[in-house]
């Protein structure tokens, strides 16, 4: 019998390709374990801190301003996830700026009847970074537009403050 032209056949060769491959591949697992290991990354999967804000809850009536007790919990309406209780509820008359059409001026007008309600919340489950409040994976910001849930009521409402370290 003859053996096939072109040589060996079952001999194998680690070729400069091949152990620059395993390199490459041997430094990104190393360096995914690093950075997954880092202290970075390890501060922002440690939960547990407690953290409050308030939220404002605009032009509403009186029914509803008096559903926000103390003690009730607080729900993200469209993820359905809990973001905090209530710690403190303040209801005031609804203010609102109107043009007046015959001097063409601004005034700040009460609205009969409606009312605005400041709501304190705080969760036990935040996460705080240096850039970053989440409160069960539920970013807080200034401004932010929250759809919010409770046992008799359910509103948008406007993230209107956020605490601070020096401001507890």
């Amino acid at each position: 019998m003859k053996k096939p032209q072109g040589g060996k056949e079952n001999e194998k060769e680690v070729t400069f390709v091949d152990a620059a491959i395993i390199l490459v591949v041997l430094c990104v697992v190393l360096g995914a374990a690093y950075y997954l290991t880092s202290k970075s990354i390890i501060k922002i999967s440690v939960k547990g801190e407690e953290f409050g804000y308030t939220l404002c809850v605009s032009n509403v009536r009186e029914e509803v301003a008096n559903q926000f007790k103390e003690g009730g919990k607080v729900f993200d309406a469209t993820k359905q996830i809990e973001i905090g209780t209530i710690d403190s509820v303040k209801v005031v008359p609804h203010e609102d700026v109107f043009l007046n059409s015959e001097d063409g001026e601004y005034v700040k007008e009460q609205i009969p009847e409606r009312y605005r309600v400041m709501i304190h919340v705080t969760s036990n489950d935040a996460v705080v970074t240096d850039s970053s409040v989440t409160v069960n994976n539920y970013e807080l910001y200034y401004g932010k537009t929250c759809y919010i849930r409770g046992n008799n009521f359910a509103c948008s409402s406007v993230l209107w403050g956020l605490d601070t370290k020096e401001g507890k």
